[in-house]
């Protein structure tokens, strides 16, 4: 009796499994304001998985700096909101003459539920060939700060876009991350950005995973806090001193969180053919190991993430209000 149940129950996981797989969100998820076109050649889009009103405010103020300097051509907000107030938040910044899309359903619906699905959806949408020369930056929506010094974020492209060229030893870019595993290893053991009493940035290692840090990397969320409250203080030496410091190559087959990270339509294209359901697994580690080649952490480029689900951030409110006065004095740095 109990092997038939548990035969039943992997019958019934493996065929909704298939379902949401190839369950089609195209049509639900649409921005008829949005054209795709040759012109769009070289060019960087930025796309944001949103969103939650309350940190992705935040957000908002470096995607508008970076629309404006032209350092992004397009931002691309796929509204994956789960409550209807944030939805229609979203659904608010669209906003074409600013080259500002929203991706939406028209109602707030059951979809929210699907996760992986619904980045599946969002990836599926830029596997069209116009795109096959696009500069990608993925953005999670809780990045509350990032640097939008011109001359950097052109570096950081630039870096994007030697993906493709043949000497290449790299696949993939990430901005340098205040608050993620394997970037607070280098700002703290390598580069000495960050001090030891905030807490010992390790390299992280969970469940045997090189690049993963859970709950217990983050002290339940102690350590990230202490990091959050070190870099608002401290942050014009933090930023100078990562400035001078050159792009690091991490060793191959290592998990790395994607808060704000670049990459070409190849990397989009190779996770849709694997059926893997964890982008950030794929995108990364196993990348990394099917091409031989680096996931990239440009170090001058500095961004903060908000938090992690396994981050339990008593003081997640409070954090967001010190990063929004922050930002009032951030031209002065």
């Amino acid at each position: 009796m109990f092997v038939d149940l548990r035969y039943r129950l992997h019958y019934l996981q493996a065929r909704n499994y298939s379902v949401l797989f190839n369950w089609d969100l195209s049509g639900v998820y649409a921005n008829t304001d949005w054209l795709c076109k040759e012109t769009l050649a070289d060019c960087t889009i930025l796309f944001v998985f949103a969103g939650r009103k309350d940190r992705m405010s935040a957000s908002m103020v470096y995607l508008n700096q970076l629309l404006k300097q032209k350092s992004v051509d397009y931002i691309h907000i796929w509204n994956f909101s789960r409550n209807i107030s944030d939805f229609n938040w979203v659904k608010s910044l669209n906003d074409p003459e600013k080259k500002i899309y929203v991706f939406s359903p028209v109602n707030f619906g059951k979809y929210t539920h699907y996760a992986y699905r619904l980045y599946k959806t969002a990836y599926s949408f830029y596997t069209k060939d116009c795109y096959r020369k696009i500069n990608f930056i993925k953005s999670d929506d809780d990045m509350v700060f990032i640097e939008t010094d011109k001359e950097l974020f052109k570096q950081f492209v630039h870096q994007i876009k030697l993906i493709n060229e043949p000497q290449s030893s790299h696949f993939l870019v990430s901005s340098n991350v205040v608050n993620n595993g394997v970037c607070a290893y280098y700002q703290q053991k390598e580069f000495k950005l960050i001090p030891h009493d905030i807490g010992d940035c390790y390299f992280p290692c969970d469940n045997d995973i090189p690049g993963f840090a859970m709950e217990a990397y983050w002290d339940g969320g102690e350590k990230s806090e202490k990091l959050h409250h070190y870099f608002l203080a401290k942050s014009k030496n933090f930023i100078n001193m990562a400035r001078v410091i050159d792009p690091v190559n991490i060793k191959i087959g290592t998990r790395v969180s994607i808060n704000f990270i670049g990459f070409k339509q190849d990397s989009i294209k190779k996770f849709l053919k694997s059926r893997c359901q964890d982008d950030e697994k794929f995108l990364t580690a196993e990348l990394s190991n099917q091409l031989n080649k680096h996931v990239q952490i440009f170090m001058p480029l500095v961004s903060s993430h908000l938090s992690y689900f396994t981050q339990s951030l008593q003081n997640d409110d409070d954090l967001i209000v010190k990063y929004f006065k922050w930002i009032d004095s951030w031209e002065m740095i």
